[in-house]
């Protein structure tokens, strides 16, 4: 076990534990402070740098974490690193020399994640660079978490008191799935599947072969799937992804060539002869696209639910906690549930690597420092707030005039009642991929033109791609099958037929839904804007997808989101209690 850099015994007795948690120098950059097991604050860097799935030193969100807990950098004992560099050197050399000499490509050009010649002498030097930028004490610990254990600290945030943990991405220093049980403030690890053998990879690999951007676009080859027959290349796809006894799985590398080229060339000649020759971006998707797509994410469902049961098979419990970026599948979690033998599942908010920030610190303050787990209070709500003066402040200086509304519940209602599209922007910045009502466009899910709408004229983005509901949890059931509950949009179960009749903007093409079940406890402001068109249409769910434009991250202040509320052409922007409509000045 290679975890630390600095001795760990004097922590064991400390009272009152502050500690900074930091993913950077890869992808999705992000900072978080938990005080005593419980989170303060944390943030992604492109909320503040604006720079999507910024990899740099999250300066930005560190000063941000620490001015929301009221520390300075000295106040802080601990710094938990999502990844473990001490593991990574030893096992490429294995890989280049059992490759050899077609693994020396991947020293040229672009790697599969960020170049390792650049990002590993960041890594073992993050004291150096973090007291650069703060002035942390001279003997702050720095605490390197081995990446599968970050993401699986994802138990911690769950309100089970003994789970599986599952953890699928595309690698973790050279794990790409890991097999866990959580029991108190413990991770046991079972067993992992190693690279080059990656559902994230896989994926990734086919998002690059359909002309979009891989670590990024695979949720736009999720939505292209639904339009595709899964059963026009079952076989070829079965062939691609091997299903073992033991509950693991082997991809047949014969079709890929990323173990052996880097990002350069994510797939083989043998694949191209199967499958065609890579699509060109921005072209036109056609039916063998969309199948291609389709027979994807069949077979990843299908490797998904051999890993789960076979987990739970082995420690006989029922109940789940799936993490890591290939978590962000919301299709494959509902299926995951509906076939059975799982119990309950969580998701967290950010299962990706943005929240392994969060997980690494946890990490360090349960399973390291043998600290007694807090009782769930995971909240996605993390990020900063903004005052009544910085809002008036920032509109003035946009040149805008604002009105602010009694009940801006009944007016938003109102407004979108009537088919205009609208920025919501409330409290404090949810932290993870999804907007869940706090960093929101909005719109009225009863009008089946207005996800084309939303897509082609505010979002800019592909007409395949879905827009998510928002629904009260005391409605859900009447638009959703089952009673899965879906705070974080981690899930898209399937519609009732009434769900389809009275909010088809909402619904897919494979009648399912980016479900987000939202109760008065979670969300306040948002459940009353729910209640309050409820109160106007009889329909509590109300059209949600996050406030940015393509190629943007979402919002994070009054500034940015003015900023996107002139781009996107919305017809009017709701800042706390305050409305700006179109055409005010």
């Amino acid at each position: 076990m290679h975890h630390l850099i600095d001795s760990l015994p004097s922590l064991w007795f400390l009272r009152a534990v502050y500690i900074l948690g930091i993913n950077c120098f890869g992808h999705d950059a992000s900072a978080a402070l938990i005080h005593d097991g419980r989170i303060i604050a944390a943030a992604e860097e492109e909320r503040f740098s604006r720079k999507k799935h910024d990899g740099w030193l999250p300066a930005l969100a560190i000063q941000y974490c620490l001015q929301e807990g009221g520390v300075d950098a000295a106040d802080i004992s601990q710094i938990a690193y999502y990844w473990n560099p001490w593991i990574e050197p030893q096992q490429i050399i294995r890989h280049v020399l059992r490759y050899f000499p077609k693994s020396l490509q991947l020293f040229r050009g672009a790697s599969l994640h960020y170049p390792f010649l650049k990002r590993y002498p960041c890594m073992v030097r993050l004291r150096h660079l973090l007291r650069k930028v703060f002035p942390f004490r001279s003997n702050v610990s720095v605490v390197y978490v081995d990446h599968h254990h970050a993401h699986a600290a994802s138990f911690f945030l769950s309100p089970f008191a003994a789970a599986n943990v599952l953890v699928v991405d595309g690698i973790g220093e050279w794990s790409t799935s890991s097999f866990y049980v959580g029991q108190g403030n413990r991770l046991t690890l079972l067993r992992n599947i190693q690279f080059p053998h990656s559902l994230g990879f896989l994926y990734s690999a086919i998002t690059h072969h359909l002309g979009f951007q891989p670590n990024s676009d695979e949720w736009k080859v999720m939505a292209l799937a639904s339009y595709g027959d899964p059963q026009v290349l079952r076989e070829a796809f079965a062939d691609l992804v091997h299903l073992e006894t033991d509950g693991t799985f082997q991809l047949n590398l014969h079709y890929f060539d990323y173990h052996l080229r880097g990002a350069q060339r994510w797939v083989s000649d043998r694949f191209v002869r199967c499958f065609g020759a890579a699509r060109v971006r921005d072209t036109s998707l056609t039916p063998h696209h969309m199948n291609i797509a389709a027979a994807l994410q069949s077979r990843f469902e299908e490797a998904m639910s051999h890993m789960v049961q076979a987990l739970c098979v082995e420690s006989g419990l029922p109940d789940l906690v799936l993490t890591g970026g290939c978590a962000l599948n919301c299709v494959a979690n509902a299926k995951l549930q509906v076939r059975g033998g799982v119990g309950q599942t969580y998701v967290p908010f950010s299962p990706a690597d943005s929240g392994t920030s969060i997980g690494a610190a946890l990490y360090l303050y349960h399973h390291l420092l043998d600290r007694v787990r807090v009782p769930a209070t995971a909240s996605p709500y993390l990020g900063p707030a903004y005052s009544d003066a910085a809002i008036e402040q920032a509109v003035a200086l946009a040149g805008l005039s604002w009105e602010r509304i009694d009940d801006i519940y009944a007016e938003t209602a109102r407004r979108l009642e009537e088919g205009q599209i609208g920025g919501w922007f409330q409290g404090r910045m949810e932290f993870g991929p999804r907007a869940l009502g706090n960093r929101s466009i909005i719109a009225d899910p009863r009008v089946a033109q207005m996800r084309d709408i939303i897509n082609a004229k505010v979002k800019f983005r592909e007409s395949f791609r879905p827009l998510a509901p928002s629904v009260t949890v005391e409605a859900q059931t009447q638009f959703f099958a089952g009673d899965m509950q879906s705070p974080y949009m981690s899930f898209a179960p399937l519609s009732t037929v009434i769900g389809r009749q009275r909010i088809p903007a909402t619904i897919h093409v494979d009648h399912t839904a980016r479900l987000q079940s939202v109760s008065q406890s979670m969300n306040e402001r948002w459940w009353r804007l729910l209640k309050a068109f409820e109160s106007r249409t009889g329909i509590p769910v109300i059209l949600n997808t996050s406030f940015n434009v393509q190629g943007e991250p979402i919002v994070c202040s009054p500034t940015d989101a003015l900023r996107c509320f002139h781009h996107a052409s919305l017809d009017f922007l709701v800042l706390g209690d305050y409305l700006i409509a179109r055409g005010a000045n």
